[in-house]
């Protein structure tokens, strides 16, 4: 019995060709819809590396305003180090962390490469303070992170994520490990004291990327020093808090433009234009899905009317009404084969010219199925009011019509 059907519908091709062609365009939106769908759920569903909540951004302009207040770089330095301890004195405060300006969903990346074992790779660089661990809630996984003791460090100490070890050291330990950046005349090198986890600096949406935390203090030249705090305040802090810091700052900055920002409100800032992207793509699917729907129902209907002679002979025949219902749809379920079987070949491309790195094998994959099944169930759906018709047409009806 399939196999009649798939000769059947094959010998109808022609007729049927526009309608397996807006299937299959269907397919190729839903797959495209189901594997952005499905990359989503999976990047949300991992974790960032570090805990967002009860966290302010501290902006400062510290840059123009030396340049327009002629402060020297001392000047500059000793501004920052009073703000850190105006910060700390208030009862609001649990603990305060200075780092650069690539901050979690801040817009801005700093890449640069180095060296190991004679191979250059690209890391993320991330310049920050010894708190900044503490105000993230990083989780290390070996070694430690960055204290007083670095001062009188020899060789340059680093932090670094999880992805680094995996994409440069492999199975080695990381601690005690030495990358080198050769840009300069000068080749300096760099020792790993400390691994954390996954650092998804930029949103949900991306994957985690080798990165490397420097240290930064109040003393370093202000060319390399991370301009920008980071603030843990206790659960209780409330909204007007970040007014009562911005006035605050901004008096003993004498002026300074201070502007306060809450973690958490720039994540969902970040997922909102996230889902604004999204939904004219989903919006045009759904389009095109309920056109596709509303066509097959009414070639569908159609066909049914002018096969009555058929049907009546098959009724005549022997043939049962559950018969003729099943036949219509798996007609239908056919010719969304033939669609889906093109649709998945050109699907195979995808992965196979790697047009989306970060999208792994298994999402197109998983993609492709649920589309298959979307779309079966939607010819399906559609089908079985014309297949119902068929089966109530009486074969003496049919045959005095004839």
């Amino acid at each position: 019995m399939i196999r009649h059907m798939f000769k059947l519908i094959w010998n109808r091709k022609r007729r049927n060709y526009l309608l397996i062609s807006e299937i299959f365009f269907s397919f190729v939106v839903l797959f495209a819809v189901s594997t952005f769908a499905l990359f989503t759920g999976i990047r949300l569903s991992e974790p960032l590396g570090f805990d967002y909540e009860d966290v302010l951004v501290v902006q400062t302009n510290y840059e123009d305003a030396q340049q327009t207040d002629s402060l020297s770089e001392r000047e500059v330095k000793d501004i920052m180090a009073t703000m850190e301890r105006e910060l700390r004195s208030c009862r609001e405060v649990v603990d305060v962390a200075w780092g650069s300006s690539n901050l979690p969903w801040a817009g801005s990346m700093w890449r640069t490469s180095y060296i190991y074992d004679g191979i250059e790779r690209d890391y993320s660089i991330h310049y920050v303070s010894d708190h900044f661990a503490d105000v993230m809630t990083m989780p290390l996984l070996e070694g430690r992170w960055f204290n007083a003791d670095d001062d009188a460090a020899a060789i340059t100490p680093i932090v670094i994520n999880r992805k680094v070890c995996e994409t440069t050291f492999g199975d080695k330990p990381a601690i005690g490990q030495i990358i080198t950046d050769d840009d300069d005349e000068t080749p300096v090198d760099f020792v790993v004291i400390g691994v954390v986890d996954e650092y998804r600096y930029r949103g949900e949406m991306e994957v985690s990327e080798p990165s490397i935390f420097f240290r930064r203090t109040h003393e370093d030249s202000l060319t390399l020093y991370a301009g920008t705090a980071l603030v843990k305040v206790r659960p209780d802090a409330g909204v007007g808090f970040q007014k009562t810091i911005t006035d605050r700052l901004a008096e003993i900055s004498h002026g300074w433009i201070i502007g306060v920002e809450a973690l958490e409100d720039a994540r969902n800032e970040s997922l909102r234009n996230i889902k604004i992207n999204a939904l004219p793509g989903v919006i045009v699917a759904l389009f095109l899905v309920f056109n596709v729907a509303l066509g097959l129902f009414g070639i569908l209907w159609y066909s049914v009317s002018r096969r009555r002679g058929e049907i009546g002979v098959r009724r005549a025949a022997g043939a049962l009404a559950a018969h003729i219902s099943w036949q219509i749809i798996g007609e239908a379920l056919v010719m969304a084969t033939f669609a889906i079987l093109v649709g998945i070949i050109l699907a195979i491309q995808v992965p196979l010219l790697d047009i989306q790195p970060q999208i792994s094998t298994a999402i197109y994959l998983l993609a492709m199925i649920c589309s298959s099944l979307m779309i079966y169930m939607i010819v399906a759906v559609c089908a079985m009011y014309p297949s119902r018709l068929a089966a109530r047409i009486q074969p003496a009806e049919a045959l005095h019509d004839e």
